[in-house]
């Protein structure tokens, strides 16, 4: 994780097909993403998108820990007093 979300050695340092993989993780979210914003890294119009980006890793990963939740809830049987 700490590879991948460029907090480590940012993402533009990464080989090509290096970078591709970290690109299409959500880890670059944590510490590339927001370093890369302040530093003029993303063009101004592309923010939004970028943003919007990681909402969309917010929803998606939120809804597969609320799956995996009521999953182990269900499954859960808890016995004595």
């Amino acid at each position: 994780m700490t590879v991948f979300s460029g907090s480590f050695l940012p993402i533009w340092f990464f080989p090509p097909k290096w970078e591709a993989v970290a690109q299409a993780l959500p880890f670059q979210y944590i510490g590339y993403i927001p370093a890369a914003i302040y530093m003029g890294r993303i063009p101004a119009e592309n923010i939004v998108s970028t943003i919007g980006i990681g909402f969309i890793w917010i929803v998606i990963l939120l809804s597969i820990v609320w799956l995996l939740w009521w999953k182990a809830v269900n499954r859960l049987i808890v016995q004595g007093g």
